[in-house]
């Protein structure tokens, strides 16, 4: 009788690969917001955001996205989307027009959903820190764009309270938005980058 073997196969989710087609004259209001949308999103920091000059993709972007296999793509309106498709080397879910200037909701995974205890060693902390924004959106804070991209500066919709209520919330207000960088040298808070780049190991995210 002949041996039976067993087979053990170990699967590892993985996000939504989004690439970004944009117009080479892009306004940095519309590229920031692309760029937050992503680090806002699982894996989010690797989607390719790929310049459209005159009509064109340069050669040496070509050399890139040829290796990318995207699940959605995004373009801007003055590209023209039958050039996209005759490059015949990506065959995403959709292709989907960016509006210039909208707040952008691309699909996946909430970056805060991955704030749990199974990646609290990949930061070296115990507590995640949240750096909240607590004040009328015209408060004057220097480089308030910046904390915006790269720490979540922003008011969290009522889908995202579940999973930043439980952090532990540094409240920046208008009286103390002068000492801001003070307190993301001496809280760390998290940042955004890191956490849309991680690599997740099986266990149960909300999709």
């Amino acid at each position: 009788m002949a041996e039976v073997y067993k087979t053990y196969v170990k699967t590892l989710p993985r996000h939504q690969r989004l690439m970004i087609f944009v117009d080479a004259k892009i306004s940095e209001l519309s590229l920031r917001n692309i760029m937050e949308a992503n680090l806002h999103i699982w894996g989010g920091r690797y989607n390719p955001i790929i310049p459209v000059q005159d009509g064109i993709i340069a050669s040496e972007w070509i050399d890139i996205i040829k290796f990318f296999d995207p699940d959605f793509i995004y373009y801007s309106k003055s590209i023209d989307l039958e050039y996209l498709k005759r490059l015949n080397l990506f065959f995403p879910k959709e292709y989907i027009e960016l509006r210039d200037g909208d707040q952008h909701n691309f699909p996946g995974v909430n970056i805060h959903c991955l704030l749990h205890e199974h990646v609290h060693n990949r930061f070296m902390t115990n507590q995640f820190v949240l750096l909240q924004y607590d004040g009328d959106w015209k408060m004057e804070v220097i480089a308030k764009s910046f904390y915006q991209l790269n720490f979540g500066f922003k008011q969290f919709y009522e889908g995202e309270k579940q999973w930043t209520n439980k952090l532990n919330a540094i409240s920046i207000n208008p009286e103390n938005a002068v000492e801001i960088n003070k307190y993301i040298c001496s809280r760390r808070p998290y940042f955004k980058s890191l956490l849309s780049s991680l690599h997740i190991d099986s266990i149960a995210l909300d999709m």
